[in-house]
């Protein structure tokens, strides 16, 4: 087995449960009316990349693994 094809569950678990972290923030965000532009892009501090290049790079991890 590769170590290409080992890590595949593990991935898959990740990006799952980013997905469902990502589905209850649109939700909380939806009830407390706040602008879903605001999470994607903000940042917890100054010099920190906005949450959207978070994003992409958990989904550009499993290609580079490959």
């Amino acid at each position: 087995m590769s170590m290409s094809n080992a890590s595949i569950p593990a991935f898959a678990i990740g990006l799952n449960t980013l997905s469902a972290l990502l589905d209850k923030a649109e939700a909380h965000a939806e009830g407390k009316g706040i602008d879903r532009a605001l999470l994607l892009n903000g940042r917890l501090f100054p010099d920190m990349f906005g949450g959207r290049w978070g994003l992409g790079e958990c989904q550009r991890q499993p290609e580079r693994a490959s």
